[in-house]
């Protein structure tokens, strides 16, 4: 699927419907459950996807024996031809699979040290599902009251609960084409790189007319993420996600909207083709996004044929 095509995305999104998992209500459950639920099923289908596709290895098979000179790591040739189930259906085949996930782990970790000392002035952001093997989890360590605390002084607002309470458990999270970045780095798009950028993207087919209160605060289903959102907020909109792109999502609060609980608007594009979906608060941003990237997940790994059963 080609991220550039509109009507590519479109069919791709109809065809994820089928591959939906169970709504689930983050006030119900609870944010560590929720997190938990998402972090397993992320993890078990990214380890799936790379180790079929054979995404864990170098692609010259000189590359790889220095890989395995440097490390003393040797990897099965199965391995660095990718196309090993996950898990296997026979009691061998999960064996290999799971020595395949620990060899994984290993050759991402060795290859983001390597990278660090290539580069030690820079931090490196995570991003990929590389990273996501890395680190056993799309999540991070957790933010102290003491960052937050910071982050809001610097911002000069109190940061909307849910978000806070994300924060306090995970300080980022890692997905296919976003990623929340550390409370240390939220900025509000004034002040990022991408302003001009995403006004002149927003140009394209946010109205320079006033948008009424009734197309504005409709946040079902049926509102219009090209045409009902309002070119005056975008500037001041807080930017919770790390780099992004014309095909890359980005997440945002609207400190302009606050309902009575302190919650933030939420907004949610995945490229410039999505326009900006909004959501009363981050805790439904996120309730959304969970079934959109499981689905999306669950799609591909079925349609490469990875031999892998979601739950």
């Amino acid at each position: 699927m080609n991220p550039e095509d509109p009507t590519a995305r479109r069919i791709w999104m109809q065809k994820a419907t089928a591959y939906l998992p169970e709504p689930v209500s983050i006030a119900r459950v609870g944010w560590k459950k929720f997190l938990e639920d998402w972090d397993f099923e992320l993890l078990e289908i990214t380890r799936a996807i790379l180790l079929w596709e054979g995404k864990m290895v170098t692609p010259l098979d000189e590359e790889l024996a220095a890989y395995e000179e440097r490390t003393g790591v040797h990897l099965p040739r199965e391995l660095h031809r990718g196309r090993i189930p996950y898990p296997g259906n026979t009691p061998e085949g999960r064996r290999l699979a799971m020595q395949a996930a620990e060899l994984l782990t290993q050759f991402y970790r060795e290859d983001f040290a390597s990278m660090k000392r290539r580069r030690p002035d820079t931090l490196v952001d995570i991003f990929s599902w590389g990273d996501i093997i890395r680190n056993s989890s799309s999540g991070r360590p957790p933010a102290t009251d003491e960052q937050i605390r910071a982050a809001e002084q610097r911002l000069g607002a109190t940061l909307p609960p849910s978000y806070k309470e994300f924060l306090r458990l995970t300080n980022g999270w890692v997905l296919g084409d976003i990623y929340l970045t550390w409370v240390d780095r939220i900025d509000y798009l004034r002040n990022t790189e991408y302003q001009e950028w995403m006004v002149d993207m927003a140009g394209e087919f946010v109205p320079d007319d006033p948008v009424p209160d009734e197309r504005y605060f409709n946040y079902s289903a049926s509102q219009d993420p090209l045409t009902d959102m309002r070119r005056e907020y975008i500037p001041g909109a807080l930017v919770i996600c790390g780099e992004f792109s014309d095909v890359r999502g980005i997440v945002m609060l609207n400190p302009a909207v606050v309902d009575e609980h302190g919650e933030w608007e939420a907004w949610l594009s995945k490229g410039m083709y999505d326009g900006f979906r909004r959501y009363r608060n981050f805790a439904q941003l996120m309730e959304s996004l969970y079934l959109r990237e499981i689905a999306e997940n669950r799609l591909y790994a079925d349609e490469i044929g990875a031999n892998w059963h979601f739950r």
